[in-house]
């Protein structure tokens, strides 16, 4: 088995043992698939196997000869495929010790339903399960609101005043339900008369950080109304410095 640049697998390619890889995040489902696609492919040329479609069509025949090419992007790539279909319970399990290692959770808990509310939301933008640290953040830490120079292109624009002054002020009735706030947002382009990249880059930049991310409706709701009230607040009054939980 070859690393990417041909030459011998070592340590200096990244983990070289199975408990490396699920330390890192990796779940075995993941890695059993693709371990047994390094110099072998089924006749359909599918990708994704279960563990028993693997043992009955594999066959030692169909083995390539020449050398097989580990490639970690594409194992992460395969494991964000498996990750996105794992149930949220599991997941949680598999992420507590590292929301634990975060100190964003006590050493002895459990799978809350916020943690479940928490995972479900951010799993599809997680390679790893390590991923948790990076996607998750924003539910648990102060944010840097202009971290990046797009962050800050998109909170300067003008219509912000518009759009988050409107958030705060009908975000204090509503009721905060997946129903009531999916109608809520889907209601915002026409009542505003703006287009979606002009209200909702800048609400999930807000809120999360980024313009990019889970589902607004999710963000929203694991928040909280205070939070995210608070956080539109930070924006509208130009307070970039952070955002307090």
């Amino acid at each position: 088995m070859l690393a990417p640049d041909r030459t011998k697998l070592s340590k200096r390619h990244g983990a070289t043992s199975v408990g490396q890889y699920r330390e890192m995040g990796f779940l075995p489902e993941a890695l059993f698939n693709y371990l047994a696609l390094l110099g072998w492919s089924s006749k359909d040329d599918r990708e994704f196997f279960t563990r028993e479609e693997l043992i009955k069509l594999f066959t030692l025949e169909s083995v390539n000869k020449a050398p097989a090419i580990f490639d970690i992007d594409k194992l992460k790539w395969m494991n964000h495929h498996y990750i996105s279909k794992v149930d949220d319970e599991r997941l949680c399990r598999l992420a507590l010790p590292f929301m634990i290692e975060e100190k964003w959770i006590k050493a002895d808990s459990s799978c809350s339903e916020k943690l479940l509310n928490i995972v479900n939301a951010v799993k599809g933008n997680m390679e790893t399960i390590s991923d948790i640290t990076k996607v998750a953040a924003p539910f648990f830490e102060e944010i840097d609101l202009v971290k990046t120079e797009e962050n800050q292109r998109i909170l300067e624009q003008e219509e912000n005043k518009i759009v988050f002054s409107y958030l705060i002020e009908k975000l204090q009735d509503i009721e905060f339900t997946e129903r009531e706030m999916d109608k809520f947002i889907n209601s915002l382009k026409s009542v505003l008369n703006l287009s979606g990249k002009k209200i909702y880059h800048p609400m999930r930049v807000a809120l999360i950080g980024s313009k990019n991310g889970p589902e607004l409706t999710k963000i929203i709701l694991i928040l909280g109304k205070k939070r995210v009230i608070d956080r539109f607040n930070k924006v509208l009054n130009k307070n970039f410095t952070g955002t307090n939980l």
